[in-house]
């Protein structure tokens, strides 16, 4: 178990699960904060809530697939963040991030980022209906 510091504030974070067929290593972490949960979010989130995530490569593929994603972003001073993916930019290294409460856009370098994961699941809402599976509902989080 490491101690990350989500929207500043000390949580967990939990190793759980590996897909046995694709190899994905699934986590979950408790969020801190309201960013999240507004009737416009892609996906509503409250102070408490558990998020199911999964861990990506930094590699080109990866992010240019994250625009409309929600993620979770560890930085090297051990902070951590939750929000839609708006835009990737490769050429500077910086990604674009949507918060819903309050409505703004701001951008991050990636030079700051440790960790990059994307979010499949927050309590009882899933984010993509292709983790509406047997491997998923396996897991006794939510």
């Amino acid at each position: 178990m490491n101690k990350w510091f989500l929207s500043g504030e000390p949580s967990e974070f939990y190793s759980s699960k590996i897909d046995t067929q694709t190899g994905t290593r699934y986590f979950y972490i408790k969020t801190k904060g309201d960013c999240m949960n507004s009737p416009d979010s892609p996906i509503q989130v409250r102070g408490g809530d558990l998020l199911l995530v999964h861990e990506v490569s930094f590699g080109e593929k990866h992010l240019l697939s994250l625009p409309g994603k929600v993620v979770v972003l560890m930085f090297r001073d051990k902070t951590s963040i939750f929000k839609e993916v708006v835009f990737v930019d490769l050429s500077s290294g910086r990604i674009k991030l949507k918060c819903f409460n309050p409505l703004k856009e701001f951008w991050v370098s990636l030079d700051h980022v440790e960790g990059l994961f994307v979010v499949d699941g927050a309590d009882g809402g899933m984010v993509s209906c292709r983790f509406r599976s047997t491997f998923l509902s396996s897991y006794n989080y939510f």
